[in-house]
């Protein structure tokens, strides 16, 4: 069974970042740009490819000078926290609800990586997540299974011939 405790996503997002969840926050980048900078063009500038590069650290730069707070390029708590009560964004609720399942890696501010996905707590290793999301879907299967009615005993569909 797995451990369901402290399954929300890592705290930290910086350059090199990769994965679905990634794409949340470009969208919210690409939203940033056009509306708030009135930017038409942003198409150009914001590539939604699974990939926090350098292009999403600039705009991450420019979203938290927007907001006065420090501009280090990463997505961690105080600008996750700035852009909710500014904006009305929760990263950390877009990504738990969203529905495009697939592990993403977060890099840490030293360095180190972190893989979740909504449903198991954030992995060192790749490959324990990987394990953690197959018994998710197995439990999952299990689930519905379990909600399933009962299949008739085989003496009644016997009698039934």
């Amino acid at each position: 069974m797995v451990q369901k405790a402290n399954c929300s996503p890592p705290k930290f997002m910086e350059l090199g970042s990769k994965g679905p969840h990634v794409n949340i926050w470009l969208r919210f980048l690409e939203s940033f740009v056009e509306y708030t900078l009135k930017i038409s063009d942003y198409h150009h500038m914001i590539e939604v490819d699974e990939d926090f590069g350098p292009t999403g650290v600039y705009w991450t730069r420019r979203i938290q000078l927007h907001l006065g707070i420090d501009t280090d390029g990463g997505v961690g708590t105080e600008t996750r926290q700035r852009v909710t009560d500014k904006f009305n964004f929760n990263f950390d609720m877009n990504m738990t609800d969203n529905t495009d399942h697939g592990l993403t890696k977060f890099i840490q501010p030293d360095g180190s990586e972190l893989w979740w996905q909504p449903g198991i707590p954030p992995c060192e290793q790749k490959s324990v997540a990987e394990m953690q999301v197959s018994a998710l879907r197995v439990e999952s299967c299990s689930d519905v299974v379990n909600q399933l009615p009962p299949c008739p005993a085989a003496g009644l569909i016997a009698s039934e011939k």
